[in-house]
């Protein structure tokens, strides 16, 4: 198996996340819109991405403030926040 048909086979098994990371969790965009992720290598669209707006921008900031805040990040050990 040559290098690109080696390459091709195990990309097309990785699941891409096209969802936003908010709170520690994977969310789709409030307004529920997405766009293509389109590859540069050959113009193929390879999943969508949530499409995230000032709604979504706003609960992410509230959930960083909150985090801070609470020192939840900040009181944890090093080798478990690296786990996480």
């Amino acid at each position: 198996m040559t290098s690109l048909a080696h390459f091709e086979k195990v990309a097309g098994t990785i699941d891409l996340p096209g969802r936003a990371v908010i709170d520690g969790k994977l969310v789709s965009a409030i307004s529920g819109k997405t766009f293509g992720n389109i590859s540069p290598r050959n113009g193929r669209e390879l999943n969508q991405i949530a499409e995230c707006d000032a709604a979504d921008i706003d609960l992410a900031v509230k959930s960083s403030r909150a985090a801070f805040e609470d020192k939840r990040w900040r009181g944890m050990h090093y080798r478990k926040r690296k786990a996480i």
